[in-house]
């Protein structure tokens, strides 16, 4: 009987220990209370204009110029298909890679997701970043299709089969068996300061020099073109050749073809123009 009557009386004890420690939980934890998703969207939609799909479906047509961004990721593809003609730029690599993709800030942007919220955001960042001409689609490829358009449906988007070869790393690292591993900007600014002949090869493109510049004096030269025509331009394997690009990746794939043209003091800045920039050193706009 004893026994019988202690098993309501430890469920009761463990019950409140558990009721308390649930208590003492909730008492500790602080909700965060800074700004919601609602407040970042209607700060978005007071900034940027919304565009209806017929409006949009109109200006399509009749403007090839226009720009039509799909930020959503991959993934979406699949289950909700894509606009014909739209650029894929997820909105989390968008303020990254959008310069490259659309160089002229005059350019007339679209910008969709699946309902317009994303997109609204997206085009909120896009006119921040200096573009002229954004709106962001009202409703999303949802009221795209409700109104009856065309979206394109295909069962193997979303599902990328990646190949299985040699990853960018890996160019990398066999170029850098053979190009050594570079040189710091302020490395070459001292070289550069040195020898008066020294040549700069940038290797980056047009683009990128009118969004980062490029350093003074350079040869501008794009890396496809190197190898047809870097002997026309440097006619001695001895000169000091310093290799540079955005980043540096290209600029040591450069250094290494370089070395093995038979050019013998060639070297890279590691990080290319952007460690340049960093380390305060002084660019020029480009001429381009």
């Amino acid at each position: 009987m004893y026994k019988h009557k202690m098993i309501p009386v430890k469920f009761a004890i463990i019950s409140a220990v558990c009721l308390g420690l649930a208590t003492f939980s909730f008492a500790q934890l602080e909700v965060p209370q800074g700004k919601s998703s609602n407040d970042y969207i209607g700060e978005a939609k007071k900034n940027v204009s919304s565009i209806s799909v017929q409006e949009a479906k109109k200006v399509l047509a009749a403007d090839k110029s226009t720009a039509l961004i799909d930020v959503r990721p991959h993934s979406e593809f699949k289950t909700d298909g894509y606009i014909d003609n739209r650029k894929s730029l997820p909105a989390g690599r968008l303020i990254f890679d959008v310069r490259m993709r659309l160089p002229n800030r005059n350019t007339p942007i679209i910008v969709y997701c699946k309902k317009g919220k994303r997109s609204a955001l997206a085009a909120h960042q896009l006119a921040q970043m200096g573009y002229l001409n954004v709106k962001y689609l009202d409703g999303g490829i949802t009221a795209w299709k409700n109104s009856g358009y065309t979206v394109i449906k295909n069962p193997i988007d979303g599902i990328i089969d990646m190949p299985k070869g040699k990853s960018p790393e890996e160019f990398v690292n066999e170029a850098k068996a053979v190009a050594g591993n570079g040189i710091s900007a302020q490395q070459a600014q001292k070289r550069i300061n040195s020898n008066p002949n020294a040549v700069i090869l940038d290797v980056a493109t047009r683009r990128e020099h009118a969004i980062l510049g490029k350093i003074s004096n350079s040869l501008v030269m794009e890396q496809g073109k190197v190898l047809f025509n870097i002997k026309k331009k440097v006619h001695d394997a001895n000169a000091m050749i310093i290799v540079n690009c955005s980043g540096g990746k290209r600029a040591v794939m450069t250094a290494k073809m370089l070395k093995e043209m038979g050019y013998k003091n060639v070297t890279y800045i590691n990080g290319g123009l952007e460690a340049w920039k960093k380390a305060g050193l002084s660019l020029v706009k480009s001429e381009d």
